[in-house]
This record gives structure tokens, sequence and C-alpha cells, in this order.
């Protein structure tokens, strides 16, 4: 006649196992079609993804500004096979012509990896050149 005291005992052990196992659960954030946008604006947004430590999935294409999500941690990023990068020159909004400080920033942002194939790629210029997300990023799981 033991059991029916030691149900409760069970029941609320399953509960908490539950709902430690449901947070340890990590977010994730998919990118399929992202254009880019502004430099700043995305550096805070990686910022926030960094902070957070919400794993991002490179699922498409990430282009311009988008590509900071390359400065992500190891293991907070992944590719599938259909991502795909594109990068260029930081521009100012209004005039259109390269901001060199920012450019730098964005350069130093990126792994040595990337550095190195942007540069045998010709530098960064002001039409996009591309890469499959693969060649720097791991598979997803």
């Amino acid at each position: 006649m033991r059991l029916p005291r030691l149900l409760p005992a069970v029941l609320a052990l399953a509960s908490a196992a539950l709902v430690a196992s449901t947070a340890q659960t990590r977010a994730e954030v998919r990118i399929s079609n992202d254009q880019g946008g502004s430099y700043r604006a995305y550096v805070n947004k990686v910022q926030g993804l960094r902070d957070s430590g919400e794993h991002v999935v490179i699922d498409g294409p990430c282009y311009s500004a988008c590509t900071l999500h390359l400065s992500l941690p190891p293991g907070q990023v992944c590719a599938t096979s259909r991502g795909r990068f594109g990068f260029h020159l930081v521009r100012d909004a209004q005039f259109g012509y390269p901001v060199p400080a920012t450019n730098q920033e964005l350069l130093r942002s990126y792994p040595v990896a990337v550095r190195n194939w942007i540069s045998r790629n010709g530098g960064l210029r002001t039409d996009l050149i591309f890469a499959p997300a693969s060649q720097f990023l791991p598979a997803c799981r």
C-alpha cells in the first residue's frame, strides 16, 4: 500500500524533470531570405542573438549585413545546404560611397577563414561576391 503515498512524489519529480528539459531547449532563429540592411541595426541584432544564446540556422540567402551572423561564436550558428552568403562593401546610406572605417570593422568581425576567402576573391567591393554558407559553417543537425 506504499504506492498511493509515493505517487504524488513520483508525479512531482516527473513534472520537475519535464520543466527542466523544456528550459534547456534552445530557441532557434532560421534565416532563409535575408537581404541585409543597416549595418548598425545588424550589429545590434547579432549582439542580441549572441547574448541570448539563440541558435541561428542559415537556411537560404544571407546577404550584406546579414553576414554579420558569421561573427557568432562557434556552435551558435550552422548552415543547411541552401545557405548562401553575399558579401560587399558597407556604403553610406545617403550618398552610397564606401565607409572605410566601417568596412574594416566588418572585416574584423569575421572569422579568419572568411577574411582570407574574401581576400582571395578580390576583397569587398560594391557588387556582391557569393559563397555557400557551408564553406564557413558546420552543417546543421
